[in-house]
């Protein structure tokens, strides 16, 4: 059986645009959608098997610990200093969207 969706990081300029033009797409109608956080991340396309398009996009950013956490996107909004001393790495996901034309929770 064929998956139905397939998922990869972002390789080049050319992924960064469908990425970023799917993003503009969701979160603000037209243009893309691109921020100071993008260079710093890497980016989750999930593309439909059956037809090749970019059904969702999401960016990772990792953290070497929890020190860091204040160069997080979500730093800009909440205080975030109990994980301050955390030793370990930490991920922010983020900016996680999904084409309108895909209404399948199976991309989740």
């Amino acid at each position: 059986m064929q998956q139905k969706y397939q998922a990869r990081f972002a390789q080049n300029n050319a992924d960064m645009g469908m990425v970023q033009a799917l993003r503009g797409r969701v979160f603000r109608g037209s243009g893309p959608d691109f921020d100071r956080f993008d260079p710093h991340c890497q980016h989750m396309m999930i593309f439909d098997s059956r037809n090749g398009q970019l059904a969702c996009v999401f960016r990772i950013q990792p953290f070497a610990n929890g020190a860091a956490i204040k160069q997080s996107y979500s730093a800009q909004f909440y205080e975030l200093s109990g994980l301050q001393d955390y030793p370990g790495k930490l991920v922010e996901m983020g900016r996680f969207c999904i084409d309108p034309a895909y209404n399948d929770p199976d991309i989740l």
